[in-house]
């Protein structure tokens, strides 16, 4: 739906880089990146929280 919607608006003249700013690729990429930098961190707190209670921090 996106992929279609955005390559269909998307003027000539704006070219590959346009699509790849505005389309799908460019919303996968930072998708990934702030899975992957949040993750990470989600995990940390989560078991600092379970180690921390058990240990009685």
């Amino acid at each position: 739906m996106i992929g279609e919607l955005s390559s269909a608006n998307l003027p000539k003249a704006y070219g590959l880089t346009g699509w790849i700013l505005e389309g799908d690729i460019w919303v996968l990429a930072w998708t990934t990146l702030i899975f992957s930098l949040l993750f990470p961190v989600a995990c940390l707190i989560s078991w600092t929280l379970i180690l921390g209670s058990r240990v009685g921090w």
